[in-house]
C-alpha cells in the first residue's frame, strides 16, 4: 500500500511539473515596451537575418518569430520599475531583491524578427529582466518566439 501512495505522489509531481513547464512558456517575460536606438535596431535586424539564413534548416519549419536582444536598458529608463518588477509574472524574486538593495538591475531590450518577411516586426521592443536560454521558446508581449540571444 505504501508503494502505491509513493507511485501516486510521484505521478502527481510529474504531472505538476509538466503543467508548470507549459505555463511558463505562456508567461510574458516583458515588463514594459522600449524603443532602442536606430543603430541597435539595424544591428539586431542584420544579426537576426544572418542567424535565420544560417540556422533555418535546423529550426522547426513552423517557427515564425525569432526574439533577439537588441540593446541594454538603463534602469532609469523604465518608469515605475519597482512596481513593474513586483507585479510581473516573468520576474523572479531575486531580481526584485537586487533592485531593492542596489537600485539598479540588468534590463535587456528584445525585438521580434519575422522569419516570413525577413524584417523586425516593429522598432518597438520589449524590456526583459530574465532572458530565457538561447534556443528556448518564450513569450514577449503578444509574440511567442524562439530566443536567439544576440544572434551571434
Amino acid at each position: 500500500m505504501k508503494s502505491a501512495h509513493s507511485l501516486l505522489f510521484a505521478t502527481g509531481l510529474l504531472v505538476g511539473a509538466c503543467a508548470q513547464t507549459e505555463l511558463s512558456q505562456q508567461t510574458d517575460l516583458s515588463i514594459a515596451t522600449y524603443r532602442p536606438t536606430p543603430n541597435a535596431l539595424a544591428i539586431a535586424e542584420t544579426r537576426a537575418k544572418q542567424y535565420w539564413a544560417k540556422h533555418r534548416d535546423e529550426i522547426n519549419r513552423g517557427t515564425r518569430y525569432l526574439a533577439i536582444e537588441s540593446d541594454t536598458i538603463p534602469s532609469a529608463n523604465i518608469p515605475d520599475l519597482y512596481y513593474r518588477l513586483t507585479h510581473s509574472p516573468g520576474v523572479n524574486g531575486s531580481d526584485v531583491e537586487e533592485y531593492r538593495v542596489n537600485d539598479d538591475i540588468d534590463i535587456f531590450c528584445i525585438n521580434i524578427f519575422d522569419t516570413r518577411t525577413g524584417r523586425l516586426v516593429s522598432p518597438q521592443g520589449y524590456a526583459v529582466v530574465d532572458e530565457p536560454a538561447p534556443g528556448s521558446v518564450a513569450r514577449f508581449g503578444k509574440y511567442v518566439a524562439l530566443f536567439i540571444g544576440t544572434g551571434e
